[in-house]
């Protein structure tokens, strides 16, 4: 019995671990997007002028 509360508790870490860099990784992505396409509408800017 002990041997399996001991693997939820360890699958649960798990999964938490997993949500919360799965949310951060989402939230790094996001933000280097939008950078991203900030630089390419200053490089379109660039290129009419």
């Amino acid at each position: 019995m002990e041997n399996n509360s001991k693997k939820f508790t360890v699958v649960f870490l798990i999964c938490v671990v997993l949500s919360i860099a799965f949310s951060y990784y989402n939230f790094v992505i996001k933000k280097n997007f939008e950078i991203f396409t900030d630089e390419e509408t200053f490089n379109e800017a660039l290129l009419e002028e």
